[in-house]
């Protein structure tokens, strides 16, 4: 008979008991949401390093580390399961969060047609009564994206954690100086920072050992194995031991092809997390990572470089050396390397292929002009053709930013809202909609530019964008 697999590691643990690790982060948490004046903290990681999970085992278990639970009310939004495209539409989702626990339902204030006014009223009430309102904000980073969410928004929100005992606490990538840097709020003023990272060894062996006990498929004899190729990030060991699990709940020796097709199954299942790591690497950040993959020492001025990558969890210190986290991600990047250096090798083939001809063409024009001694002419020649050369060049130098534009836009689009939602329709058809702007221009040169626009990149994206919007069913 086989076995449930215990290893949920492609969603977010919303069961307490399926939670594991991250005591000390529950344990500062809960010290400021429990002090007198709740505070406002911003659990920060890259992604799918657990903060989602986090929130949601904060969010349920209050009882148990809290004085007076009672006396706190506890609100979650997830940004990305909900419409929110207006300030009205935030505190829209809020009231009716609110609405959910019936014993403040009487408390909620409904009269007006401004819903901030509505929860003014109602957090009044409730502070009035001695309550503690903590707001959970999962996938915050998604709100903030949004050019619909006017700045007032922000500041509604400060404005009633500096009134009343009201908190926030927010899942984001990015810290809350970065944020404030980047949409110039006073909110994000009011949060305590707290980093999460990879896991200690103890928390990952828990997380190894308990939940394979519980079915009776131990993997306690797999623990170097699952370090080996997955280290002590969250997300890699649940892979990891998803995999192992079903191989272990068939029989209890595994063989060396066993191991073999595992680290491949291992490797398949993590690429898109891979690649979203190397995605986000800036270049000295690559760069170590590459130096570390040849077993390369580093140097002074990259110690600090080396210390970021430590915090994200991609590295680890074994005694006065560091070493990639994980055997497969290592893997990963020296295969990603070579095909990148492949694709330099091919291109400069390609430039030889296609320059050799005019080369050999312009040296034949060369060779006639000095024979028949028209010097003036190979002058205004050579002019005219560089003159045309750097015309074309900045066309094109343009033309290929605009392409990665609407690239980036359509990517943003993905971020901001869910596959097959009305939101991501609109946003795709608002992208079209520039796009067949630009491609009918009027006025002097208008066909030309038309042209132009729709050769170089307008066609392929135009059939790009009509693919994601077939995709989504729009």
């Amino acid at each position: 008979m086989n076995m449930p697999n215990p290893y949920l590691w492609r969603t977010t643990i919303k069961d307490p008991a399926d939670f594991y690790g991250r005591n000390e982060e529950i344990e500062y948490i809960y010290e400021r949401i429990g002090s007198k004046t709740p505070q406002s903290i911003a659990v920060v990681s890259e992604r799918k390093m657990g903060k989602s999970s986090l929130l949601y085992y904060i969010y349920h278990e209050k009882d148990k580390h809290l004085d007076n639970p009672e006396k706190y009310i506890f609100v979650f939004i997830d940004i990305q399961g909900e419409i929110i495209n207006s300030r009205d539409d935030f505190f829209k989702v809020l009231l009716k969060r609110l609405r959910e626990n019936e014993e403040h339902r009487d408390k909620i204030v409904l009269d007006n047609r401004d819903n901030h006014k509505n929860i003014e009223e109602t957090v009044s009430k409730l502070d009035i009564d001695g309550y503690k309102i903590i707001l959970f904000l999962d996938e915050f980073d998604l709100l903030l994206r949004k050019e619909s969410i006017p700045p007032e928004l922000y500041e509604n929100l400060r404005a009633l954690a500096n009134r009343y005992a009201v908190a926030y606490i927010t899942a984001t990538v990015k810290t809350p100086i970065e944020l404030t840097k980047e949409y110039s709020s006073p909110f994000f003023n009011i949060f305590t920072r707290k980093s999460i990272g990879a896991f200690n060894k103890e928390e990952a062996m828990e997380l190894i050992e308990v939940p394979s006990a519980r079915e009776n498929v131990p993997l306690r004899d797999e623990v170097e194995f699952i370090f080996t190729i997955a280290g002590l990030y969250p997300y890699f060991i649940q892979i990891a031991c998803s995999i192992l699990f079903e191989y272990k709940s068939k029989k209890e020796q595994l063989s060396k092809s066993d191991y073999a097709e595992i680290r491949e199954k291992f490797l398949n299942e993590s690429k898109f997390q891979f690649e979203h790591i190397c995605k986000h690497l800036n270049t000295k950040e690559k760069k170590v990572l590459l130096k570390l993959t040849k077993s390369k020492s580093i140097g002074d001025m990259e110690k600090y470089i080396i210390k970021d990558l430590e915090g994200k969890g991609y590295i680890t210190k074994k005694g006065d050396e560091y070493e990639i986290f994980s055997s497969s991600f290592k893997k990963f990047m020296a295969n990603k390397k070579g095909v990148e250096k492949e694709g330099v090798k091919d291109n400069i083939r390609y430039g030889i292929r296609t320059c050799i001809p005019i080369i050999v063409g312009l040296l034949v024009i060369v060779a006639v002009v000095i024979h028949f001694k028209l010097i003036e002419d190979l002058i205004k020649y050579f002019l005219t053709l560089f003159i045309g050369s750097l015309l074309a060049f900045v066309l094109y130098h343009f033309y290929r930013c605009k392409r990665t534009q609407y690239t980036s836009m359509i990517d943003i689009a993905y971020r901001k809202y869910p596959k097959n939602s009305q939101e991501l329709c609109g946003e795709l058809n608002k992208i079209k909609v520039k796009l067949s702007t630009e491609m009918s221009s009027k006025g002097y040169f208008g066909s030309l530019k038309s042209s132009i626009c729709e050769k170089i990149y307008g066609e392929k994206l135009m059939k790009k964008i009509d693919q994601h919007l077939s995709e989504n069913s729009c």
